[in-house]
């Protein structure tokens, strides 16, 4: 695209930027002035102090739009549009930096295109998923291709390239309004019957999950019930449950050995409301799988429905929780719908999903499961209401600040989470709070290199590890009679994993000091313990049914390197972010070449040079 742009952007002490293409939104022109003239008064209220930019006047976002309009089969024609959007959106930014908080994204995927991101993971490829939409579509080309749809970087202003991947670093909260503009007109009136922004104090929850969903939908339950005050109603199935367990059958009982259906959702979700819900569960764009594995709730029936959602906050791990079809790309007769973005809108919730397949762990929480938990952790850190799209940014932020090592299943887990609806809407937990902030340095004082380093200094840091002993029992897969124990430590900060690797404990220290950079780490020694005949359990990620776990082997200590320095608190944050030094104090050797038994080295402490 060659063509000058022809939106010029003004300062204007600004908090919301809204995007929209009116001329893309499908509606009568009477029904894009009318939601023309709503979000220039959503954009007017004294909290929003928002700016409308109807980017599809821009002379560079039409020529763009043209071009991917006629090669509807490649992607990165509309990432060229979505850049076009982004680059009006930082002019804005440039122009208002000390007061934008949030953007506001009107439209699907046809008016404001999400970025393509390619897949870096082999398990669950979205070449995979069938929604169904066109053969000749956008969307279409985006799935054959194995694209990842996110809207992170509209609000990013660093991003972390490698080779062919790169992570926008989450910074202001991205929020996106579907689908018709009565649609988006309806959430911008339930946005109007709140205080300001601030729902109603909430009072209920509801929290579900099932095979290796469950031990993050029990972190979310007892997150929320320590912000609420009281329990929440939860349909969540014991772990070791599988789709050949017994079904219970009339009212769910937590207590009983049997797996909840659709009829127990149904009942659950529609028959009174919850303020807060979480769905963990095996889900398509519109329709969640019960703990059954045979019955299936759909969302025509919760839009169907006469319960009151309007203002609540759902989020979900479900697979394609938050894929939102293009209805102009959806195949008539064959794809059903709506999906659970437009059913957000319908019913007027906030919805916070994957756009794609979401991953958990078979034993530990791990990846989306984990971002879903820590959400729910940043619903009550502060005083005061909190945003949920500051609580989503926050969430990522801290995934990425604690995980020493990153890999494509981390990166699809942390694009793929968005928001449909305002991130501006905030929530008052009512109860239990946690202190905002970084823990402190334990970088008390440095010592200057002098001439060898002019200007460089150091600091020597010791870890005194806290490891917790784990144990899991294994079925060999080629003898269902024959099992063995794996082992795994767990440290301050839990576990850190990557696919097929073992499961390794994590230690997470703050070494900032004030106005300097910390340039690199060296390991100086420490005290260890040997463990003799040990099978390092190692992770399994998971997406539609728990996952195998793969043997392992080392011909030398494996991490090579247990311990690196993690950045991203300090690059989301510049002025009140850290440096984090990352110890995963255990490596495995194996006792022969290719074999999954060895010697597990477990550190008591680790000294480092900073």
């Amino acid at each position: 695209v060659t063509t000058p742009s022809s939106i010029d952007a003004v300062a204007g002490n600004y908090k919301t930027i809204i995007a929209t293409d009116l001329g893309r939104m499908g509606g009568t022109d009477t029904e894009n002035a009318a939601l023309s003239t709503k979000l220039k008064a959503f954009a007017a209220r004294p909290e929003i102090a928002g700016v409308v930019v109807n980017v599809g006047g821009d002379t560079r976002v039409a020529a763009a739009n043209t071009q991917a309009d006629a090669n509807l089969d490649c992607p990165y024609a509309k990432n060229v549009v979505a850049t076009e959007i982004k680059d009006i959106i930082d002019k804005y930014r440039t122009l208002n930096r000390t007061t934008l908080q949030y953007i506001v994204l009107v439209g699907n995927d046809g008016v404001i295109p999400f970025f393509r991101h390619p897949e870096q993971v082999d398990l669950g490829e979205e070449k995979t998923y069938e929604p169904p939409v066109g053969r000749s579509t956008s969307s279409q080309a985006s799935l054959k291709l194995g694209y990842v749809l996110s809207q992170d970087r509209f609000g990013a202003q660093v991003e972390i390239s490698s080779l062919n991947r790169s992570l926008p670093v989450p910074n202001l909260p991205v929020g996106r309004l579907v689908e018709t503009p009565a649609q988006v007109i309806g959430v911008l009136d339930a946005y109007g019957r709140t205080a300001n922004g601030v729902v109603p104090q909430p009072t209920s929850a509801l929290v579900t999950g099932y095979d290796f969903l469950t031990p993050g939908a029990e972190v979310v339950e007892t997150e929320i019930e320590a912000g609420l005050g009281r329990s929440a109603n939860t349909l969540i199935a014991d772990r070791d449950l599988s789709q050949n367990s017994p079904v219970c059958t009339g009212t769910w009982d937590p207590t009983a050995r049997c797996t909840w259906t659709a009829e127990h959702l149904r009942t659950k979700l529609l028959g009174s409301r919850h303020d807060l819900i979480y769905l963990a569960g095996h889900f398509s764009q519109d329709s969640a799988l019960a703990a059954d594995y045979e019955t299936n709730f759909d969302t025509i029936e919760l839009v169907k429905s006469s319960v009151n959602l309007e203002n609540a906050i759902v989020f979900s791990s479900g697979c394609h929780s938050g894929y939102n079809t293009v209805n102009g790309d959806a195949i008539a007769g064959v794809t059903t719908g709506p999906d659970w973005a437009e059913a957000a809108a319908i019913k007027r919730f906030v919805l916070i999903g994957g756009t794609g397949y979401q991953y958990g762990d078979t034993d530990t929480l791990a990846y989306g499961a984990k971002l879903y938990a820590e959400f729910s952790k940043q619903l009550r850190v502060g005083a005061g209401p909190v945003a949920v799209g500051d609580a989503l940014v926050a969430a990522k932020n801290s995934y990425l600040a604690s995980t020493p090592t990153l890999g494509g299943i981390d990166d699809k887990s942390v694009l793929q989470m968005t928001l449909y609806g305002l991130p501006m809407i905030k929530v008052d937990m009512p109860f239990q709070r946690l202190p905002s902030g970084n823990e402190p340095t334990v970088v008390s004082g440095t010592t200057s290199e002098g001439l060898a380093a002019p200007g460089l200094s150091r600091a020597d840091v010791s870890v005194a590890t806290t490891l917790t002993s784990n144990q899991r029992t294994l079925t060999k897969v080629s003898s269902t009679s024959e099992s063995l124990t794996a082992t795994f430590f767990s440290g301050a900060n839990g576990v850190t994993t990557q696919p097929d690797q073992p499961v390794l404990p994590l230690e997470l220290r703050n070494v900032s000091v004030p106005n300097v950079v910390a340039r690199g780490v060296g390991f100086r020694g420490g005290t260890y313990t040997d463990l003799s005949d040990i099978v390092p359990l190692t992770s399994a990620p998971s997406t539609e049914l728990s996952g195998v776990h793969l043997s392992f082997s080392a011909a030398e200590f494996f991490p090579t390197q247990p311990w690196s320095l993690n950045y991203f608190d300090k690059i989301a944050n510049p002025t009140s972010g850290v440096t984090r030094l990352a110890a995963t104090p255990a490596q495995f050797v194996s006792d022969s070449p290719r074999s999954s038994v060895g010697t597990l080295r477990k550190y008591d402490s680790m000294s480092f040079r900073v």
